[in-house]
């Protein structure tokens, strides 16, 4: 009787000790297997040449690579790959850079997707992001109504047509000539929220 306790102590042990590892290595690998997305610069206007940097941890040496960049609307998609069939099974830090160039004024989403030696694409990363105008603005909260830039150096006036997107505005865009050194006012108006 005793040594069938201990038999059966030992298996549901070692059946315990199984599924915590699974299971706690399924979240951790599930965890390691994502990207990291940085904005450079992080506040960027459409003068800004952008760059995207990844980065991040991955489960084993089949890191992602070769970024391939597509712009589709206000979609950033970023696809990585990597081949490998035969990976060494050790945690490997990784990073990679996509440069994306100038964008216009607006919302963007970023996208990164990675396909392993298996064929699988997964989704590893996503963020959300604004190109700001340079002479222009943003807000939240708020539902515009309109938009009057005033170069005060010049005493130009421009009212901004408001586009599909109410919550950005750009003077340059909408015909406000500038010069360093300006001076420029913006009034808005609108309701709240």
């Amino acid at each position: 009787m005793r040594d069938q306790t201990r038999a059966w102590m030992r298996w549901w042990g070692l059946t315990l000790i199984g599924m915590w590892l699974l299971g706690g290595g399924f979240a951790w690998t599930q965890d390691l297997e994502t990207a990291q997305i940085e904005l450079m610069p992080p506040h960027p206007t459409p003068s800004d040449p952008l760059v995207i940097r990844l980065f991040g941890q991955w489960r084993d040496s089949c890191v992602p690579m070769n970024p391939q960049l597509s712009i589709t609307g206000s979609e950033v998609r970023i696809e990585t790959a990597n081949p490998d069939e035969f990976c060494l099974q050790s945690i490997t830090a990784w990073e990679l850079f996509a440069s994306v160039g100038q964008l216009p004024v607006g919302a963007y989403q970023v996208l990164v997707i990675h396909t392993t030696g298996t064929g699988h694409p997964q989704l590893i990363g996503q963020a959300g992001f604004a190109v700001q105008p340079i002479t222009g603005g943003s807000v939240i909260g708020v539902r515009l109504h309109a938009v009057l830039c005033v170069n005060q150096t010049t005493r130009q006036r421009v009212w901004v047509e408001l586009g599909e997107d109410p919550t950005f505005w750009d003077c340059q865009g909408a015909g406000l000539a500038v010069h360093p050194g300006d001076v420029i006012d913006m009034v808005v108006h609108g309701s709240a929220e």
